[in-house]
């Protein structure tokens, strides 16, 4: 976990400049990385698409496997959708809506975090992982 947490920490300090300008339609697109909860470091895909108004819909899949920094082989796959709002300055929150594929004895989440752009031109959404207790943190990476 420890590994994970400084995974984390080292990819939220390689972003360079906020998504003040972007417009909401750049964001959109599949990020993958990872959240912290009480399962431990957890893999997750995150598809966001947004409108030009900043109205963010997003499909939260999350399961077992290994991602560069981490690994956890025993989270069964679920995926749920969210709803949200891409704000200026690069703040996005996003809160579950509904699940798609709901495993046994896991709750939705929600994501309360900034994306903005690494210096190598890759963008970034990372924060906290609100809503569900032992909870923590999430970063991931638009492919």
């Amino acid at each position: 976990m420890r590994l994970a947490l400084a995974c984390l920490a080292a990819t939220a300090a390689l972003v360079s400049m906020p998504a003040a300008a972007m417009d909401a339609n750049a964001i959109d697109g599949v990020y993958t990385g990872a959240y912290v909860c009480a399962q431990g470091p957890t893999f997750l895909e995150l598809t966001v698409d947004s409108d030009q108004n900043g109205a963010v819909q997003a499909i939260f899949r999350f399961a077992s496997g290994e991602w560069n920094g981490g690994q956890n082989l025993t989270v069964p796959p679920g995926k749920f959708a969210m709803k949200g709002r891409f704000q200026y300055g690069g703040g996005m929150v996003l809160v579950g809506d509904h699940w798609i594929q709901q495993p046994s004895g896991y709750a939705m989440v929600n994501l309360d975090g900034v994306i903005q752009q690494r210096d190598d031109g890759k963008l970034i959404y990372y924060g906290r992982v609100t809503g569900a207790p032992s909870c923590t943190e999430f970063s991931v990476i638009r492919r």
